[in-house]
């Protein structure tokens, strides 16, 4: 017995509807990790919290700049097209950081994650539209954004993960004067965390300004514990030092 047209279901899991719905739960992982881990990573290379401010303002920018942007091309060159170019786009702007530690390319890199994330999702958000039936619109639209909220619990969840710091063994804060060594010491604190577990945090301020720079950051609650003096200052900090004729380090230099 044949089921008359009218009571037939029409298909919702289509190939292509699951792919798209693939491709934005990647894409709102990744957003939302970025989002809620740029503060962390900022903080782990001895930035403040001004700059991950301005550089989420940026990424929001960016991001509603390329909506509007979005919608034209998506029409003229195609949904999948656009899908596959932000999430290209979004892929560059994530892992170029790890190569390049300079807060000029981070700002660059933070554009193209919101244009790259706006690109994406704005596409496979047409594109689930055009492939779901008109007859189940709402009920597969309804699993689209479903995949969305899971998604960005996810992102933000991974962004708290990963760490070998140990809050209980202490912390280290290093105000350093020497800027152009700055990944030196940066490569230095990550070996030392990941060997005894004790966050270090390296943050530089030039010469000209540094004096005035530790002034500021000794009358804070989270002092440095390591900084730099030269000669013409020695005298000025006489308060901090610590006696370390008794460690490791200073007999090894005798």
């Amino acid at each position: 017995m044949s089921v008359p047209q009218e009571h037939k279901t029409e298909r919702l899991w289509s190939p292509l509807f699951i792919f798209i719905i693939i491709m934005t739960l990647c894409s709102f992982m990744v957003g939302q990790g970025l989002n809620s881990g740029t503060s962390v990573y900022l903080d782990h290379m001895g930035q403040g919290a001004t700059l991950a401010g301005i550089l989420a303002a940026v990424f929001s920018a960016s991001a509603a700049v390329a909506r509007i942007a979005c919608g034209p091309v998506i029409d003229n060159v195609g949904r999948v097209v656009v899908m596959l170019g932000g999430t290209l786009c979004l892929f560059v702007g994530t892992i170029l950081p790890a190569f390049v530690s300079d807060t000029a390319v981070f700002t660059l890199c933070r554009i193209l994650q919101g244009i790259g994330f706006s690109a994406a999702t704005t596409a496979s958000a047409t594109a689930a539209s055009d492939v779901l039936p008109l007859s189940r619109l709402g009920e597969g639209i309804g699993y689209y954004g479903l995949g969305q909220a899971l998604a960005m619990s996810v992102g933000a969840l991974s962004a708290c993960g990963g760490s070998n710091v140990n809050a209980d063994k202490g912390h280290v804060y290093f105000l350093s004067m020497k800027v152009e060594q700055q990944d030196q010491f940066k490569e230095l604190a990550e070996k030392f965390t990941k060997k005894t577990g004790i966050q270090v945090d390296i943050a530089t301020a030039s010469s000209d300004t540094y004096e005035q720079s530790l002034k500021s950051e000794l009358a804070k609650s989270e002092a440095p514990t390591l900084f730099d003096v030269d000669n013409n200052d020695f005298l000025n900090w006489t308060d901090y030092y610590a006696d370390m004729s008794g460690t490791n380090i200073y007999k090894d230099q005798e």
